[in-house]
């Protein structure tokens, strides 16, 4: 691990404490009034302004024979002993530390947000897991072992952020987005290496497709990209996308809440693996979800949590094949269906993959105690 910078901290009392600096803020609308602090933990070590702290991380370190891997691991329990707060706020999901720093501060609650799908060989346990539906609890339920102390089902925070700044209704100008997996092989992580790259296999043969269908039946279609433009990953994703579309159909945005904007302008959305696919669920657009793609697929054994995505899916909005006239047949059957019946299809999926957030429900539940 690369440490590009010391970042100090003050010892005093907080309303909250946020652990880590990615995505936190997306916290800002739960903070008005509150005193915080951010304890960074990328590539940065986070120290306090104290003689103290000094003189007692030198025992601290002592005490763990100059093992990193050690001194790591309890390093943000140290840190909170000269800060002081009675909630935590973190999207660092996949991880053991919260689990660590719950068992060392009982009184302090420990909220995480999740940030996406579930990654393959999950086994991290949480205090409160802020979810977006019930399909967290019904993953963790019979697993002692990573079940969280509480579940909040409240929707996806970045969504309610995007709810809470859009100023204006969308208008509808794209007829079908996709929604881009495109994915770096992750070479140091076997499984979700494989996982990655048996979803690109499909992805390309998805996206062959969708260019047929595009070119036969006249429709506006767009993708839109994962990267933003500022992102490392951005121009290998964008030369992957150009091999299949033009530069007119490939959606670039600046910012996450584009994604929101450009899905909401859109009649039909088409996910095949993607977390905001499920998101889409909660916005004003028609949903088609490819998780049934890769349930019961026998080269995927180490992801479990994947047959639990597509559990409460509605055949009307599940992809189970990439042939061009399947998907031609979903999209039109979205596409006659109104709105008000494609509401009352999806309630129990938005109720269990992606409830519809409100601030005032996330207050009361964060804030009850």
């Amino acid at each position: 691990m690369k440490i590009k910078k010391i970042r100090f901290l003050k010892s005093k009392n907080y309303d909250v404490v946020i652990i880590d600096k990615l995505h936190s803020n997306l916290f800002d609308i739960l903070l008005k009034k509150k005193k915080t602090t951010t304890i960074p933990i990328r590539n940065t070590i986070p120290v306090i302004l104290s003689i103290n702290f000094f003189f007692k991380l030198f025992f601290f370190i002592l005490r763990y024979k100059l093992n990193f891997k050690k001194i790591r691991k309890n390093y943000l329990s140290f840190i909170f002993k000269f800060i002081k707060t009675k909630k935590v706020f973190t999207f660092y999901e996949n991880t053991s530390r919260i689990e660590i720093l719950k068992k060392a501060y009982p009184n302090i609650n420990f909220y995480t947000f999740i940030n996406g799908t579930r990654v393959p060989n999950y086994t991290f346990k949480h205090d409160n897991l802020v979810s977006w539906g019930k399909i967290y609890y019904e993953m963790d339920k019979y697993n002692l072992s990573i079940k969280s102390n509480n579940y909040l089902d409240l929707g996806s925070l970045r969504l309610l952020n995007y709810k809470i700044k859009k100023n204006k209704k969308i208008i509808k100008k794209i007829d079908l987005i996709y929604i881009s997996s495109f994915q770096i092989s992750k070479i140091e992580n076997k499984n979700i290496d494989f996982i990655y790259k048996f979803i690109r296999r499909n992805e390309k043969i998805l996206m062959n497709n969708l260019s047929f269908v595009k070119n036969n039946k006249n429709i506006n279609f767009k993708i839109l990209m994962k990267n933003k433009i500022n992102d490392k990953d951005f121009y290998e994703e964008l030369s992957y996308l150009n091999k299949y579309f033009s530069k007119k159909q490939i959606i670039i945005k600046k910012n996450d809440m584009d994604s929101y904007k450009y899905i909401e302008s859109s009649k039909i959305t088409i996910s095949l693996a993607s977390a905001l696919g499920l998101e889409a669920l909660s916005l004003n657009t028609k949903v088609i979800l490819g998780f049934p793609i890769f349930n019961n697929n026998h080269k995927i054994k180490n992801w479990p949590s994947i047959k639990y995505y597509c559990q409460y899916l509605k055949p009307e909005i599940s992809l189970k094949s990439l042939n061009e006239k399947y998907l031609l047949h979903k999209i039109n059957v979205l596409k006659k269906m109104n709105r008000k019946d494609y509401i009352r299809l999806t309630a129990n999926c938005r109720k269990f993959y992606s409830e519809s957030p409100t601030l005032k429900k996330f207050m009361k539940n964060i804030y009850a105690n």
